[in-house]
């Protein structure tokens, strides 16, 4: 497990601690901007690097940077970025119980999915407040052909198409889709009344990865009242990255929506 500590230095009493994680194969620093906006606000930040990014890998002789870390996301289990996940929590709750102050979560994608994973696998009361851009708890449907593929090459690198300054690794393992898909299976296995806190989600109606009428679905259904979306609609002129599904910073979604995002994360977690 690797993270990180980013204190918010106000000098005044903190506010809050926020658990950030980032998406799959995006590199952990690229959560920056969100990060920034906690720290404005006194929220303490602790950034959870999952095992095949950032500088979580196992360092081999005789490998460069990048080859180790690419060879350790090909291992890569879901069972490892659980226990990961679990650890980085307890870090959280140590530090909130030290501060006397709230523990919330913030999570993209993968990192969105992992934190409502967490929060339904917890047995006692978990975060006082979520906000998930993109959480890949309600994907596109998976075709057959390509499900099948993915077990029988673990090891196989699907070549990245995202802008090369925020991915982690030149391309995606399927060791890492199919960690991500048994996520998501123990995450709908186990939905509880533990999701229904207050939560702000972000997302592109046209995402790649995350379909929009899905999660809308899934909040209905599931009786998650505290659950609030906040569409975002872009055409592709609009984008400086070809993808829906990157809203992370200023860059990816562009100055006005990440000024409007900017604003409800403040207002939610003020």
């Amino acid at each position: 497990m690797v993270t990180s500590w980013f204190p918010q230095d106000s000098g005044k009493k903190s506010h809050g601690v926020v658990l950030v994680v980032h998406g799959l194969n995006l590199n952990p620093i690229r959560m920056k901007g969100i990060v920034a906006v906690l720290n404005s606000i006194k929220l303490e930040v602790l950034l959870l690097s999952l095992k095949g990014h950032g500088e979580n890998f196992d360092k081999t002789s005789g490998e460069n940077e990048e080859r180790a870390r690419l060879n350790s996301f090909r291992r890569v289990t879901y069972g490892q970025w659980k226990s990961e996940i679990e650890g980085a929590y307890q870090q959280v709750i140590d530090k909130a119980n030290e501060l006397n102050c709230p523990r919330y979560f913030v999570g993209y994608s993968l990192g969105g999915l992992m934190g409502c994973n967490l929060m339904v696998s917890l047995k006692n009361h978990g975060f006082d407040k979520m906000i998930l851009f993109a959480p890949a708890i309600a994907t596109h449907r998976i075709r057959v052909p390509f499900f099948k593929l993915l077990y029988l090459f673990p090891g196989l690198v699907v070549p990245s198409l995202s802008p090369s300054n925020y991915r982690a690794n030149r391309g995606t393992p399927i060791a890492g889709y199919l960690s991500l898909l048994e996520a998501l299976h123990n995450y709908k296995s186990k939905m509880n009344d533990t999701l229904n806190i207050p939560t702000v989600i972000f997302i592109d109606k046209n995402d790649e990865l995350v379909s929009y009428r899905k999660l809308v679905s899934q909040i209905k259904n599931h009786h998650l009242k505290q659950w609030t979306v906040h569409k975002i609609v872009r055409h592709p002129g609009q984008l400086k990255y070809p993808f829906h599904h990157l809203i992370i910073d200023e860059s990816s979604a562009g100055k006005k929506d990440w000024s409007i995002i900017r604003s409800k994360m403040i207002a939610h977690l003020s």
